[in-house]
């Protein structure tokens, strides 16, 4: 089949990932696929010669190209010479007004990308409904998608790529704030979530694998609720654990919380599980034995802190950037302090390690470290009498 050309204007906006644009005001992505992509009724459809458009042998019938027309609202054809539509390239809708594109069934995927995202008025778009049929939400389909609030995807979808959301309404003042992934979704991508203004996440019983999707770790969640058939995953009041509730995983930042008790039954904190909490105290107690890398990074109104007697590492970054932590207890199994374990917390004045302290790395204290006295084995080192000299001097170095 030819490929047809059209030399007119594009005058749309880049489409480019598998999925269905609309614009309304919702209130946030529901992968569960309730919703239906019908046009108003008496829209008639775009005609073909408005599109440039070749034959797709992978998925056996049209993918368009682009688009010439002018419209803000369109329908686009179910079938080109008697072959359905089976797909929209990345650069279909380039550089226009279109708010509202209509799909049929047919359709298999898109290809969007942020890299035309930037150069069009895809920032405007605010909710997307994906046709029936589709099975991938490709990479970087919204990534930077600032006006974002809503997106219906059908229970066809299987597989969330890298980056798909992304940093989508970082930005705007109407932001995507709320996800359902739905039982049928079995494969999220690295980095597929990573807006900061998402307060609730709900994870159906498909997902195994969250680790690197951006669902957790990231600054901006109030909860995280959990599918009960999750073999995985469980949530408690919002937190994140593996299924046996062993592993602590993440703490919603925007959790309204002054303190948190940690179960029992954890024995892992994961790392970044409480960055950017707005906790200001935290017992961590004898049964965590493992405090992962950054857990508690960026928890800037956090002053009290207790590490119980069986964690043995405080890993790199751990505190990092805690700017009013004022009081820290070390247990006595601490063996290892890492580097940037303690950086920049100014307010931290005076500490004292444990008997147990074997190992304090370079720049432990490093950056806008208040740190002016450390107490070990009984010998207190100050900053105004040799603390630069000691065997710490490493730890505090530029501080």
């Amino acid at each position: 089949m030819n490929r047809r050309k059209r030399m007119k204007k594009i005058s749309a906006i880049i489409l480019s990932a598998a999925l269905i644009l609309v614009l309304t005001a919702c209130g946030g992505i529901d992968l569960g696929g309730g919703s239906s992509n019908k046009p108003p009724k008496g829209m008639e459809t775009e005609p073909a010669e408005l599109f440039e458009y070749e034959f797709d042998a992978e998925h056996g019938g049209i993918k368009l190209l682009k688009y010439s027309g002018m419209k803000t609202s369109l329908k686009i054809p179910d079938e080109i010479e008697g072959v359905p539509v089976v797909g929209i390239e990345s650069a279909c809708f380039a550089v226009g007004q279109v708010t509202e594109v209509f799909f049929n069934d047919t359709v298999k995927y898109f290809k969007w990308g942020s890299k035309y995202n930037r150069a069009t008025g895809a920032e405007n778009m605010e909710t997307i409904i994906i046709p029936n049929g589709v099975t991938e939400i490709a990479e970087r389909t919204f990534d930077d998608f600032n006006s974002l609030t809503s997106v219906i995807i059908p229970s066809s979808v299987t597989t969330i790529g890298r980056n798909a959301f992304g940093w989508c309404c970082c930005n705007s003042p109407s932001m995507l704030t709320k996800i359902t992934i739905p039982d049928n979704v079995t494969s999220i991508g690295p980095e597929a979530f990573l807006s900061k203004n998402l307060a609730s996440v709900t994870i159906g019983s498909g997902i195994k694998d969250l680790e690197g999707t951006g669902l957790y770790g990231i600054n901006g969640r109030a909860e995280i609720i959990v599918s009960e058939n999750n073999s995985a995953y469980s949530s408690v009041d919002g937190v994140l654990f593996d299924k046996n509730k062993t592993t602590l995983i993440s703490y919603p930042a925007l959790k309204q919380q002054d303190s948190y008790i940690i179960p029992d039954s954890v024995t892992t904190i994961y790392n970044r599980a409480f960055a950017y909490s707005g906790l200001t105290s935290i017992i961590i107690p004898d049964n965590i034995t493992t405090l992962g890398r950054c857990a508690f990074e960026g928890c800037k109104r956090l002053t009290n802190v207790t590490i119980g007697n069986g964690v043995t590492i405080i890993d790199y970054s751990t505190f990092k950037d805690c700017s009013e932590l004022m009081n820290v207890t070390i247990g006595n199994s601490v063996t290892t302090i890492d580097n940037s374990a303690f950086e920049n917390t100014r307010s931290l004045k005076n500490l004292t390690m444990p008997d147990s302290l074997t190992s304090i790395d370079d720049y432990a204290f490093q950056g806008w470290s208040g740190l002016t006295s450390i107490t070990y084995k009984g010998k207190t080192y100050n900053w105004s009498d040799g603390l630069e000299k000691s065997e710490f001097r490493n730890a505090v170095n530029g501080r």
